[in-house]
């Protein structure tokens, strides 16, 4: 299966989960990891899955990648099959901000306190995640 990801990214974190779900996925597929802004031009030809994402912020998809989803159609990607995935700042616990110690939302949808990236995770969490695949 030929797999293509797609993401964009403002800090690092994006890219790096794109990264390691290619990674993770390699072993058992043809995967192409590549940046929105170098993915333009690409066509679908070729592509089974198409996996995207971006940092979710302002509750909306990025400015980084709306120009690669506005000419799916027109690149042949209507067929292709797609999902998405995102990295997004939670809801900071009201408690917790009266404090002054907002929260983030770490990957797998558990809370992580303080301001850590994905790569921060304590226990390897986003490591363990790619064994999922």
């Amino acid at each position: 299966m030929n797999l293509l990801v797609v993401y964009a990214s403002q800090f690092g974190n994006t890219e790096h989960l794109a990264k390691t779900i290619g990674s993770a996925l390699e072993p058992r597929h043809t995967v192409r990891v590549i940046a929105a802004k170098d993915a333009r031009d690409l066509t679908g030809e070729g592509v089974d899955l198409l996996l995207v994402g971006a940092p979710t912020q302002m509750f909306g998809r990025r400015r980084l990648v709306r120009s690669f989803l506005d000419g799916l159609t027109r690149h042949g990607f209507s067929a292709v099959a797609a999902a998405a995935f995102d990295t997004r700042m939670g809801h900071p616990d009201p408690e917790e901000r009266r404090r002054g110690r907002g929260h983030r939302r770490a990957p797998g949808g558990g809370r992580l306190p303080g301001r850590r990236t994905a790569r921060e995770l304590p226990g390897g969490r986003l490591h363990r995640s790619a064994g999922r695949g």
